[in-house]
């Protein structure tokens, strides 16, 4: 079985994540952060080293500034929830997903106003009308996505943060396909607020992320959005307003941080660059194998450089839905079909309603399996 859905979640983690996984089960588990005794303080050590991982990966001097949560789109709803108020302008751009698109449109219901900035048909941005936005608007918030989901390109951050950061707006990074993939300072990049997942190519288990807030960002700003215990200050009612504890009700997903804890040791270990580089040389491989093939159309262009391990593709002769079925159930090929969560994304791409059918590496995947998938594809799409 060839698995090629990883912008979903990487389904193969490397050993080291697995051992974690096991002698953090087999050892036992205890709760971070709330008793004196020994697997207690374990705990806490392991939630410690991993804040410290996370700070070093993303560039942050203060680790408390690393805030735990369940997956990307809780980080994002912090953000968005805790910074928008009542009359507020934010700014998203045409690839971004419904973890951004749906709690804003329900902020819209407490007045707050959505402005896109618009995309060209390959995802890419137009900066020419993004800067007019942010000169012509008073942007609360500017929410940026480091890479599309649907066809994997990189937006460039740098200039699009720093047209932001001249027009006096808050910054929010969309991480989820980038983070361990795209070397991410968030202090050198100006972004207020970065929000990450560790299920995609940070290669932990599903149900841990993090909201990492920029060294030099004021919390006090930034509401909580759920409330309740955290082991610190329990003489008082009310939630403390310290970092991380402030945004961190309730008990961390300690299996979860156990799990970030390998897999980021086994990244710098492995090197960013590497795991990059080998994604997109798959990408490469699989878009040359299929371009120009008849009825073939693929959402992004030759420009390999300007994308992660994502690839998207349309065939006219054939449903989508029909095109998946077939690469399983005949060539046991795994991908994603549809609208993958970003219709907005497949409106620019010209692939809306119907969606799209995506292939998206991880490092586990290899040159062989591409050249099988470009052969199933060649046998699909004759008449």
């Amino acid at each position: 079985m060839i698995y090629l859905d990883n912008a979903a979640t990487t389904s193969t983690k490397p050993d080291d994540v697995i051992i974690a996984i096991n002698n953090y089960l087999k050892n036992g588990t205890a709760n971070a952060s709330r008793s004196t005794h020994e697997k207690s303080i374990e705990a806490s050590r392991t939630v410690y080293d991993t804040r410290l991982l996370l700070a070093n990966m993303f560039g942050i001097n203060d680790e408390q500034r690393i805030i735990f949560t369940s997956n990307a789109t809780h980080s994002i709803n912090i953000a968005l929830k805790g910074i928008l108020k009542n009359g507020d302008n934010v700014l998203i751009t045409g690839i971004s997903h419904n973890a951004i698109v749906r709690p804003l449109e329900k902020l819209k219901e407490s007045g707050i106003n959505i402005i896109t900035a618009d995309c060209n048909n390959d995802g890419n941005i137009d900066i020419s009308k993004y800067k007019k936005i942010l000169t012509k608007n008073k942007i609360r918030l500017t929410v940026l996505t480091h890479a599309s989901n649907v066809n994997g390109i990189i937006h460039p951050i740098e200039e699009l943060s720093s047209i932001a950061k001249n027009s006096n707006s808050l910054i929010l990074l969309d991480a989820a396909q980038t983070a361990a993939l795209i070397k991410i300072d968030i202090n050198k990049l100006n972004i207020d607020l970065l929000s990450i997942t560790g299920h995609k190519s940070l290669y932990a288990t599903q149900g841990i992320g993090a909201l990492i807030l920029n060294d030099n960002f004021d919390y006090n700003i930034l509401n909580t959005l759920i409330e309740g215990g955290t082991g610190s200050k329990s003489e008082e009612t009310i939630q403390p307003n310290i970092i991380p504890d402030k945004y961190e009700a309730g008990t961390l997903n300690g299996i979860g941080i156990a799990s970030l804890n390998a897999s980021i040791k086994w990244i710098n270990n492995y090197g960013i660059d590497n795991l990059l580089s080998h994604e997109k040389h798959l990408r490469a491989k699989l878009y040359e194998g299929i371009v120009g093939l008849k009825n073939i159309s693929i959402q992004s262009t030759n420009n390999h450089d300007d994308y992660v391990g994502i690839l998207s593709m349309t065939m006219d002769n054939k449903e989508i839905d029909d095109v998946g079925y077939i690469l399983e159930s005949k060539y046991k090929i795994l991908t994603r079909i549809g609208l993958h969560c970003a219709p907005l994304t497949h409106s620019y791409l010209g692939t809306f309603p119907k969606g799209s059918i995506r292939f998206s590496f991880s490092i586990f995947n290899t040159l062989e399996e591409v050249c099988f998938v470009i052969n199933a594809i060649k046998e699909i799409a004759q008449p």
